[in-house]
C-alpha cells in the first residue's frame, strides 16, 4: 500500500470515529453545559429575565395561571383586565399547556426562567437529531443544533413563554412528522404527542409555519418513488387532524374569542417588517440598530424580536450547502429561506401584499416580520448539510476560501457604511465590534475546518465536531449576549403597589390613562432595578395581576372590540364628562399623568352589581357617545339594544337594593330585593359563555351600556347568579377526550399488530 492510500484510509477511519463521538448523549450533555454557562446566573436563580415581555406579559400571564391553579380553578375568565375577558382562550397564556405544572408547582420566577431555558434547550436537542437524521453526519449535526438553539431568533423568544415552547418543539415535530408521514403506523402515534405540545403552546403563527414547512417536505420528500404523495400527505393531513382532536379544549375557545374579537382578515397592519437594510443584521449583528433604555440593541423598525442574528459561522456553511449539495432538500431549504425573506420583508418587497390578496385570512398574523422564523430553522439546517459536504470532500479549499473571504469583505462593507452614514440614533462601535468579534469567530472557524479534514490521528477523533459546535455557540454567544439583561428576582415577587383601600374582583379598579402610559412609555430608565420597579408600581400592561388589583385595561392577543374601544376612549385625557362611566365600571382611582406610579382616588364608584330602575333603549351606534356625556347617570338608568324591549317589564318603583354579593374569576351571585321590576347590571365585559339565572330560572343577558351586562329581575326578593361557562371549552373538552381514547386504542391496535407479526416470523435459517 502506498503513502497515499494509508494517509486516505487513516482519514477516512479519523472521519468515521468523529461521527461516532459526538453521540446524542454526548450532544445533550455538551449542550446543557452550554447553556448553564451562557444563562448561569438565571439557571442558578441567581437573577432573572426581565426584559420587555418577560416581565410585563409573559411573567403576569405565569402567575395568574399559577395562583389560579392553586385555588383549585381552571383560568377561564380574567375578571382582571378590560372588564374581564376570556383569558384561557387566547391561547398564548398557556393555561393547558401540560409543562406549565413547572412554574404551577414551583416558586416563580425561577420556574418560569426554567421553563423558557429548558425549552431553548429542547430545541437545539431536536435540531440536532432532525440534523442527524437528514445529512447522517455527527458534526453537521452538532453545528446545526447548537446553531439553533443559541441563534437571535430562540435567544429572542426567551421573552415569551409561548414562542419558546413552540419554537423548542418545532424541530421535533418537522422530524417525527415527517417520518410517521413516511412510514405510519407506530411513528404516527409517537408524533402526536409532540405535534400536540407544540399546538397547545399559544404559538399560532410559530405552529401553522411549522405545519406549512412540514407539509412541503412531506410533499418533496426522497421517498416519493416508494411512498405515493397521495399516501404521505393523507397519513399527515390524518395527524394534523388528530393533532387538532387533543388539542380541542385549547382550540375551540380560541376560535370562539378570535370570531368575537378585534382580529380579522384585515387586521394585519404591515408594519413592523424586515427591512432591505435589515438583511445585514445576518452578517453583521448590530447593523442599524438603536440601544433601547433597557440596554438593548434592536432596530427600529421592528420590535417584535430583538435580534435574528444566525451567527456568521452559520452563515459560510449554508452557502458550502447551495454550492456543493444539490439534493432536494436543501433545494427546498434554500426556496423556503428566500421565500420567508421576502415575506418578512412586507410591502418592501410586495410578496407580502400578493399573499394577502390570494389568502385573506394570513391577514390574522399581524406582523410581517414573524416570517423570519423559517429563516431561523433552515439556516443551520443548511449550514449542517455544508459541513457534511465538507467533510465528504464536495467543498474544494479554493471554494471555501472564496466563499469565506466574500462574507468577511460584505462584513466589513457593512460596517464601513454604518461608519460612513449612520442612522439616527445608532452606535457605529457597537457595530464594528458586533462585527469584528463575528469575523474573528468566523476566522477561527475556518481555521478548525481546514485543520478538521488534515487530523489524522484517533485520540483526536472527538476535536473537530466540538471545535466547530463551539465556535458557533462563541459566535452567537458573544453577538447576542445583550439581549436578555436580567435582575434580582425579588423585583418581580411580592407586593409593589399600596392602595387604601385596595381594589378586589368585584369592588373597584383602577384606571391608566394614556398619558400615564406615554410618560413611563418614554422614561430613560436609570437602572435595569428602575426599569422593573416603575412599571410595576404604575401597574403597567399585565402587572396588576401580581397585585391582584382589576384595571381598565391590559395587553393581550385578543379582545372583545367593545369593552376595549370602551377603555381606550375613557383613558384619554379629554374625557371629562365621563364621570357616570367611571362610577358604573368602579373606577376607584386614576394614575396621575406626571406620576404615573402615584393615584388619585375617587369616591361614589359603584360596585361590580347594581340596580337600576330604568332601561332606555338605543341603538348600539349611538350608545358609546350617549355613555360619554353629563346625563349618563348608572344610578338612575342603562342603555340597552332595542331588541331587548320586548321582554322588558315597566315598572314605576325605584326602590331596590342588593342584600349580598358573592363573586369570583368565573361566578357572580347577588341576593335583590325591589318592591317592582328593576334591572341589574354587571360592570364587566359581556362575551359569549356568561349565563345568567334568576331564582334558578335562565334570564336572558343582555349586552348593557354598550360592551357591559344587563338582566331584568320582578318585584321582591331574588337569588341571582351569573356563570361563566363556555360551550366551546366543554365541547373540546369532550373532543379532547374522545381523541384521546381514540389514540389509546390505536396505539394497542398496533402494539398487537406488532406482537403478531413478530410470533408469525419464522427465521430462514430455521426453514
Amino acid at each position: 500500500m502506498s503513502d497515499t492510500a494509508s494517509l486516505a484510509s487513516a482519514k477516512i477511519a479519523a472521519s468515521t470515529q468523529s461521527q461516532e463521538f459526538l453521540t446524542l448523549p454526548r450532544f445533550a450533555i455538551g449542550l446543557a453545559l452550554l447553556v448553564t454557562v451562557a444563562f448561569m446566573d438565571v439557571v442558578f436563580g441567581w437573577r432573572s429575565f426581565f426584559t420587555r415581555d418577560f416581565a410585563n406579559f409573559g411573567y403576569p400571564l405565569a402567575y395568574h395561571v399559577q395562583q389560579s391553579y392553586r385555588e383549585g380553578e381552571i383560568p377561564l375568565w380574567n375578571p382582571y383586565n378590560v372588564a374581564g375577558l376570556p383569558f384561557l382562550a387566547q391561547w398564548n397564556t398557556l393555561a393547558l399547556y401540560p409543562l406549565s405544572l413547572l412554574y404551577v408547582l414551583l416558586p416563580l420566577p425561577w420556574s418560569l426562567n426554567f421553563f423558557n431555558l429548558l425549552h431553548l434547550y429542547l430545541g437545539g436537542l431536536g435540531m440536532f437529531c432532525l440534523a442527524r437524521r437528514w445529512t447522517n453526519h455527527a458534526a453537521a449535526a452538532g453545528v446545526a443544533g447548537v446553531g439553533y438553539a443559541f441563534g437571535g431568533l430562540v435567544v429572542s423568544a426567551l421573552m415569551w413563554p409561548n414562542n419558546i415552547a413552540a419554537l423548542g418543539w418545532l424541530p421535533f415535530v418537522l422530524l417525527l412528522g415527517e417520518g410517521a408521514a413516511r412510514e405510519g403506523g407506530r411513528l404516527c402515534v409517537r408524533a402526536l404527542p409532540i405535534m400536540t405540545l407544540q399546538f397547545l403552546s399559544g404559538a399560532p403563527e410559530i405552529t401553522v409555519l411549522t405545519w406549512a414547512g412540514l407539509f412541503i417536505f412531506v410533499l418533496f420528500a426522497r421517498s416519493a418513488d416508494t411512498v405515493p404523495v397521495w399516501q404521505r400527505l393523507g397519513r399527515l393531513a390524518l395527524i394534523c387532524a388528530a393533532t387538532m382532536g387533543l388539542g380541542a379544549i385549547q382550540f375551540l375557545p380560541f376560535l370562539e374569542l378570535l370570531g368575537h374579537s378585534q382580529r380579522g382578515a384585515r387586521f394585519a397592519s404591515g408594519d413592523w417588517t424586515l427591512t432591505w437594510s435589515g438583511l445585514g443584521n445576518f452578517v453583521v449583528p448590530l447593523f442599524r440598530t438603536v440601544q433601547s433604555r433597557d440596554r438593548i440593541f434592536f432596530q427600529q423598525n421592528q420590535q417584535w424580536v430583538t435580534t435574528y442574528y444566525s451567527a456568521i459561522t452559520i452563515l459560510l456553511p449554508a452557502l458550502m450547502a447551495l454550492r456543493a449539495e444539490r439534493t432536494l432538500r436543501v433545494r427546498l431549504l434554500a426556496a423556503l429561506t428566500l421565500a420567508s425573506v421576502l415575506l418578512a420583508l412586507g410591502s418592501h418587497a410586495l410578496v407580502y401584499d400578493w399573499l394577502r390578496k390570494i389568502l385573506p385570512v394570513s391577514g390574522i398574523m399581524r406582523y410581517p416580520i414573524k416570517f423570519v422564523v423559517p429563516v431561523a430553522v433552515a439556516l443551520p439546517l443548511l449550514a449542517g448539510y455544508g459541513v457534511r459536504a465538507w467533510f465528504q470532500n464536495k467543498v474544494k479549499f479554493s471554494t471555501a476560501l472564496s466563499l469565506g473571504m466574500g462574507v468577511a469583505l460584505i462584513s466589513f462593507a457593512l460596517m464601513a457604511l454604518n461608519q460612513w452614514r449612520p442612522f439616527p440614533g445608532e452606535q457605529p462601535d457597537a457595530a464594528w465590534h458586533s462585527g469584528l468579534r463575528a469575523l474573528g469567530c468566523l476566522l477561527f472557524f475556518c481555521a478548525a475546518l481546514f485543520w478538521a479534514k488534515r487530523t489524522t490521528l484517533p485520540e483526536g477523533r472527538w476535536l473537530p465536531p466540538v471545535a466547530l459546535a463551539l465556535l458557533v455557540f462563541a459566535d452567537l454567544h458573544f453577538a447576542n449576549r445583550h439581549v436578555n439583561p436580567v435582575v434580582h428576582p425579588e423585583l418581580l415577587t411580592g407586593r409593589m403597589v399600596q392602595l387604601d383601600p385596595q381594589p378586589r374582583s368585584g369592588g373597584g379598579r383602577v384606571l391608566v390613562t394614556s398619558a400615564a402610559q406615554e410618560r413611563v412609555d418614554n422614561l430613560n430608565f436609570n437602572s435595569p432595578e428602575a426599569a422593573v420597579l416603575i412599571p410595576r408600581r404604575a401597574l403597567l400592561l399585565n402587572d396588576n395581576l401580581l397585585e391582584s388589583i382589576p384595571k381598565l385595561d391590559g395587553f393581550f392577543s385578543l379582545y372583545l372590540p367593545r369593552a376595549a374601544a370602551t377603555v381606550v376612549r375613557l383613558s384619554q385625557p379629554t374625557n371629562s364628562t365621563a364621570g357616570g362611566l367611571l362610577d358604573f365600571l368602579g373606577v376607584a382611582y386614576v394614575s396621575r399623568p406626571e406620576k404615573p406610579w402615584e393615584w388619585d382616588q375617587r369616591t361614589n364608584w359603584l360596585p361590580l352589581v347594581a340596580m337600576v330602575p330604568k332601561a332606555v333603549f338605543l341603538d348600539p351606534t349611538n350608545m358609546l357617545d350617549t355613555l360619554f356625556t353629563e346625563k349618563f347617570d348608572p344610578r338612575e338608568r342603562v342603555y340597552l339594544p332595542p331588541e331587548a324591549a320586548t321582554q322588558s317589564r315597566a315598572g314605576a318603583s325605584r326602590a331596590g337594593n342588593i342584600l349580598v354579593t358573592y363573586t369570583s374569576a368565573h361566578h357572580i351571585h347577588a341576593a335583590v330585593n325591589s318592591d317592582g321590576p328593576m334591572w341589574v347590571t354587571v360592570a364587566q365585559a359581556n362575551c359569549p359563555g356568561w349565563h345568567a339565572t334568576v331564582d334558578g330560572r335562565q334570564v336572558s343577558l343582555w349586552t348593557a351600556n354598550h360592551a357591559f351586562q344587563a338582566l331584568q329581575v320582578p318585584a321582591g326578593p331574588h337569588e341571582v347568579r351569573l356563570a361563566f361557562q363556555p360551550l366551546s371549552f366543554e365541547l373540546g373538552a369532550v373532543l379532547t377526550v374522545m381523541s384521546l381514547f381514540a389514540l389509546l386504542i390505536w396505539e394497542r391496535v398496533l402494539r398487537r399488530a406488532d406482537s403478531k407479526s413478530a410470533d408469525g416470523f419464522v427465521p430462514t435459517n430455521l426453514t
